[in-house]
This record gives C-alpha cells, structure tokens and sequence, in this order.
C-alpha cells in the first residue's frame, strides 16, 4: 500500500550510472528525470546503490 514510487528501477539505475560513471551532478539528473534530488538518493538507497 502506499504512493507508487516515481520512478522505475530502469530509471533510477540509468540515473545512478550518470551520476557515478558519467559524473554528472545529481541535482541535474534530478532536474532530468523531474524529481527533487532527495527523491534519487532515496531511491539509490532503496536498492542498495551508493548515494554519492
């Protein structure tokens, strides 16, 4: 139960891979995908990638 989660797991491992391979910023990502950057590093933290 609950709110669905913004993004897919597509969409958040594609948006891990800019900020850690690609070295993007985060916020830009964000600003990207149209989520706050919290929102991201929730969503690293929920499947267990490193929220940088």
């Amino acid at each position: 139960m609950g709110r669905p989660f913004k993004l897919s797991a597509r969409r958040i491992h594609r948006a891990h891979r800019l900020v850690t391979q690609k070295g993007r910023a985060i916020n830009k990502v964000a600003k990207t995908y149209s989520v706050a950057p919290i929102t991201l590093k929730r969503a690293f933290e929920r499947f267990g990638l490193e929220a940088t």
